[in-house]
């Protein structure tokens, strides 16, 4: 994580801030190691903060030991201005395809009242972060090839088994127990299985519908470990 931080405090300075304000759950992750579902990162030159609500204080201390938790409380507006105030003003990057409308006008009605010599500018940023990810190093790799080699495995036992009869649904609901018992976190995306002519639509969705004999079927799948997807299509063809 603190090579993350570096290279991100690199970039902050390329781009002319003075911090970031991080609300994308998997740009948080990648920045802090923090999973839970909620929480906001702000990372400047000499500022790591992690804020989030009383239900995963317990969490961020064990999985982002670099950053400082911010226990908030409050709505937004009573909290905001005290996580924001260390920065000292400046420049603050906000991820613009991460903050929908109405949470940026929130963000910014809060600021504005904030006092000058500490109220920051907030400045609308694209793809900071997700520049830096697009740059994986050795553990983000290594979590990628397990990801495929689970995906690999879940897709050879159960294309294995297969037999018609078996329904689509059935099918995927097998995938997803085969990832799950050996390590997957999620799946990448629900499992898409389509037998004959269904299985042409794009993105088609698994059916109670019994697989043929002699009938292709097709596989989309992928699974989750440690934060990073696979993703395979496969076309089989069920046997008698």
């Amino acid at each position: 994580m603190p090579d993350r931080l570096d290279r991100l405090r690199t970039a902050l300075d390329e781009a002319g801030l003075d911090a970031i304000l991080v609300g994308s759950a998997h740009n948080r992750r990648y920045l802090s190691g923090f999973t839970g579902s909620a929480g906001w990162v702000i990372v400047g030159r000499e500022l790591a903060r992690l804020s989030s609500d009383f239900r995963y204080w317990e969490q961020v201390e064990s999985e982002s030991p670099g950053f400082e938790l911010f226990r908030q409380e409050q709505p937004l507006a009573e909290w905001l201005p005290a996580f924001l105030k260390p920065l000292g003003g400046g420049k603050l990057g906000f991820e613009a395809a991460h903050v929908p409308v109405a949470q940026h006008k929130e963000l910014r009605d809060v600021i504005a009242k904030m006092p000058a010599p500490v109220r920051p500018a907030l400045i609308q940023t694209d793809g900071v972060v997700e520049r830096l990810r697009a740059i994986k190093d050795e553990a983000e790799l290594d979590a990628l090839r397990r990801a495929a080699a689970l995906g690999d495995e879940a897709f050879e036992d159960v294309s294995g088994r297969l037999e018609p009869g078996w329904s689509e649904t059935q099918v995927a609901w097998e995938i997803e127990c085969y990832a799950r018992e050996h390590g997957a976190e999620s799946l990448s995306f629900p499992t898409i299985v389509g037998g004959g002519a269904w299985g042409a639509m794009p993105h088609c969705h698994p059916r109670d519908v019994a697989i043929e004999v002699g009938q292709p079927i097709v596989i989309d799948m992928g699974v989750v470990v440690d934060g990073y997807c696979s993703d395979m299509t496969r076309t089989i063809v069920a046997g008698e």
